[in-house]
Formats: structure tokens, sequence, C-alpha cells
């Protein structure tokens, strides 16, 4: 009995392991999802721009839905954005993050000279201009590989 116990143990687990690397596969063919659900992300660039907005208090929900067309427009126009993030607070409850800001950008670029250019694209100005009404604050972070 023991050893028929067992042995479906062991077959549960194997066909459960099936099934979730047929449903690893089948999410890494998910544009969202990363190539290898088993190793961490690696971006692609060596100069990662990080952009943090406050938005200001009492912005109507067509403001920000303003502020979210603009943002995601800027960067659908921009050609020298090698990938990006468009988020909001996780809200992950340690001492250590802040949760404060209202969205952040994250982007990428193969080299600080493609991130200058990018800083005075039109679509970069267009996007400052028709939305800086729309904070109270931004807090830039740009790191670059060695």
């Amino acid at each position: 009995m023991r050893k028929i116990l067992s042995l479906s143990c062991l077959l549960f687990l194997l066909l459960a392991s099936c099934k979730q690397k047929a449903e690893v596969k089948e999410l890494k063919g998910n544009n969202n999802i990363s190539e290898s659900l088993e190793a961490p992300v690696t971006l692609k660039g060596p100069f990662v721009h990080m952009v943090f907005f406050w938005l200001k208090e009492g912005n109507s929900p067509e403001d920000i839905a303003l502020f979210e067309n603009n943002l995601k427009e800027f960067i659908d126009n921009n050609k020298h954005v090698l990938e990006m993030h468009i988020g909001k607070p996780a809200m992950t409850p340690r001492e250590v993050v802040d949760n404060s800001y209202s969205y952040s950008l994250v982007t990428t670029f193969k080299s600080v000279k493609e991130h200058d250019a990018y800083q005075v694209d039109q679509a970069h100005l267009d996007f400052i201009e028709q939305s800086k009404h729309l904070w109270e604050r931004v807090q830039v972070y740009d790191s670059i590989l060695d």
C-alpha cells in the first residue's frame, strides 16, 4: 500500500511539473512576460533613465487621463527609447520604499548620446509643455553600466 501511495505521489508531482512547464512555455509566448521566467530580466541598453512624477492634488480624472495619454504618446513617438515601463507605486509596505509618487517612467538607451538626443527630441519637449501643469514634482535618477 505504501509503494502505491508513493508511486501515486510521484506521478502527481511529475504531472504537476509537466503542467507547470507547459504553462511557463505558454507565458513565454506572451510579450508581457520575460523570455526566461527562471532568470532575472536584463534590461537592454547600458543607460537607464528613471523618472518619478508627483501629480498635483486636486487633479480631475480627466487631468489624470490627459497625463497618462500624454506620457504614452510621448514614449510611443520617441525613437531613442529601447525599452520602457510606465507604472504606479506598488504600495509595498517597507520603510525603505518610497510609495509617495504618482507615476514612474523607466526607459533604457543604448548610449548616453541616445539619452541626450531623447532629452531634446520634440516628443519629449511636447510632453513637458503639455503636462507640466499637472505635476508638482519630478525626480530623475540616471544610471549607467561601467
